[in-house]
């Protein structure tokens, strides 16, 4: 799983166990923002746990094709909702 957020990448595949064994607390003791959607990821990641995933960083803007179209794919949906308003 590719993605250009190191915080994604470092909170599901490090820190998220931490987080689980003190109470979805961070490392200062505070609670973890966007508790609920980290819940529904580690579910998530929990229902093909018999599937490797591998979450891997890659730079924002730097060229990686897949990275490119999911950007402009979001941008697209960013302004449907916007537009909708």
């Amino acid at each position: 799983m590719y993605t250009d957020s190191q915080y994604l990448q470092k909170g599901i595949s490090e820190w998220i166990f931490l987080w689980k064994k003190n109470g979805w607390r961070n490392s200062e003791r505070k609670p973890v923002k966007n508790k609920d959607l980290w819940q529904k990821l580690d579910a998530l990641a929990d229902l093909v746990s018999k599937l490797p995933i591998n979450w891997e960083w890659v730079p924002g803007h730097s060229g990686n094709t897949y990275n490119e179209i999911c950007d402009k794919m979001m941008q697209v949906a960013i302004d449907s909702i916007v537009c909708k308003r």
